[in-house]
């Protein structure tokens, strides 16, 4: 076990953003929780208990040593394909999309393990590998076949943003790794047909939404419903905010205010100050996080730590700029604030993963300095 210091400024920032969720859900879900179930504090209590055990997580994966994902990887990435089939196949159909299973009462979430899963399994075949990532038939393919059918499989759920962060962070987990940039622009250029393709049904969500997207850019047009009313909500918010809990959007205007719009009710209360603090937040995770991924004392720990602070920053950064209209919208979470259990879960544990080999470099320094007392 990994008993050296963990980067305490990253577990402090995690830990801070999962309790300021708590004041933010409730504040964002009590009107509609008292018009749903009569009950202000419904969704509040069960945000809380998923904050709980999000918390446990982050500190017992940051006990467990890092290694032994490396040993396990096929397995772990093995079980959650199954779970994207079987929720693909007999999922709870919500919105139009089959993402959840139900296990013991409760909804889970498998495309977000089924990432994380993906990033451990390539940094652990890319170590493997070695040299040979830079073959095509002997080392990229095997590796990106992977990667394949784990964004098809989450495509036909479908859930077409999910599936291309998946494909975008594990191309970039290949190419860190060595693989050659001719072989994946290659395969990004074979992929583009086909999602050319899947995204011209004319009766998807998927065109609606890039459709108006196109619509709002070239025009003065609103990108949709939701995202009119997240800039309503940042106008209201100012610099400065109106204050916690004095959210108007947030009564039954703003459809998802507590889940993947949640940072418009963060401009509101907290103005334009404070949703630049969130970001900043984010932005030191992954300055952090690279760091450790820079330092990370064996190449296995060293694209582990990165896939997980790439995959965390690009959620967040991709939720601000739906909300804020910069970008289509894609029904992603932001990280460790959205109301939701898997990916807070989820979340927190491949934090807790950072922190381990966080704790492995801490642990390799004071070896060294202890070793060079001696020799002098």
């Amino acid at each position: 076990m990994n008993k050296g210091r963990v980067d305490i400024s990253i577990f402090l920032v995690v830990l801070g953003l999962l309790l300021f969720s708590l004041i933010v859900v409730y504040s964002a879900s009590s009107f509609y929780s008292t018009y749903k179930w009569g009950d202000s504090e419904f969704l509040f209590g069960n945000h809380l208990g998923k904050v709980f055990f999000g918390i446990v997580a982050l500190f017992v994966f940051t006990r467990i040593p890092y290694q032994y994902y490396q040993k396990y990887s096929k397995e772990i990435l093995i079980i959650s394909i199954v779970l994207l089939a079987i929720t693909a196949g007999f999922g709870k159909t919500v919105k139009g999309a089959a993402r959840q299973i139900i296990i013991g009462g409760f909804g889970f979430q498998p495309s977000i393990l089924a990432l994380y899963a993906v990033v451990i399994h390539l940094s652990s075949l890319i170590v493997k590998k070695g040299e040979a990532i830079k073959d095509l038939k002997f080392g990229y393919l095997p590796s990106i076949a992977w990667l394949g059918v784990v964004a098809a499989l989450i495509m036909w759920q479908p859930n077409f943003s999910t599936a291309i962060l998946s494909l975008i962070i594990g191309l970039s987990l290949l190419y860190l790794g060595g693989a050659r940039f001719k072989h994946i622009l290659t395969t990004v250029l074979m992929a583009l047909p086909f999602l050319f393709v899947y995204l011209a049904d004319t009766d998807s969500y998927r065109y609606t939404r890039i459709k108006n997207f196109a619509d709002g850019i070239f025009s003065s047009k609103a990108i949709n419903y939701q995202v009119d009313q997240a800039s309503l909500a940042f106008g209201s918010g100012g610099i400065t905010g109106n204050g916690i809990g004095d959210s108007r959007i947030r009564e039954l205007w703003l459809p998802e205010a507590y889940g993947d719009f949640i940072y418009a009710i963060i401009g509101e209360e907290y103005g334009f100050i404070g949703a630049v603090i969130i970001l900043s937040l984010f932005l030191f995770i992954l300055w952090r996080g690279f760091r450790i991924a820079r330092n990370a004392p064996d190449p296995f720990g060293r694209l582990l730590a990165f896939g997980i602070t790439f995959s965390i920053g690009l959620y967040a950064f991709v939720n601000a700029g739906v909300t804020v209209g910069i970008l289509p919208t894609t029904g992603l979470p932001l990280p460790f604030l959205s109301y939701g259990g898997t990916a807070i879960l989820f979340n927190a544990l491949a934090i807790g993963i950072l922190l381990n080999i966080s704790s492995s470099i801490y642990q390799q320094e004071e070896f060294n300095a202890e070793t060079t007392l001696v020799t002098r």
